[in-house]
């Protein structure tokens, strides 16, 4: 059986990451999961505590790689390929409200609409 790739656009935290590894491991899935956030990770930390306890969760897997930095309307398909891994292979892509970084609904939606443009 081949792993189901899955493309998480968005984490905060990671909390949600933490919470999906955990259930596929427990149902026996076969995934490889591409968590991504617009943070880096220092700013991840700073902002969010508790996701240093995440971080080692996720660390101790081997089925999830973490990409920060990672803008979604300028950078996802150059970070994926870097990653080795092509945009269009994704069985699962999970939106957690991705952010850019600041309060505008318009660049949100554009941005949102660049993803899903092929």
């Amino acid at each position: 059986m081949a792993k189901e790739l899955i493309l998480i656009l968005g984490e905060g935290n990671f909390s949600f990451t933490v919470a999906l590894l955990e259930k596929l491991h427990s149902n026996g899935h076969q995934f490889f999961i591409y968590s991504t956030s617009f943070d880096s990770y220092e700013e991840v930390e700073k902002k969010y505590p508790e996701s240093r306890s995440l971080f080692k969760k996720i660390t101790e897997s081997i089925n999830v790689k973490l990409l920060h930095e990672v803008n979604a309307t300028v950078s996802l398909k150059q970070t994926l390929l870097r990653e080795k891994c092509d945009v269009n292979v994704f069985e699962h892509v999970v939106f957690n409200f991705p952010h850019l970084g600041v309060e505008d609904a318009a660049m949100h939606k554009r941005m949102i609409a660049h993803i899903f443009y092929r």
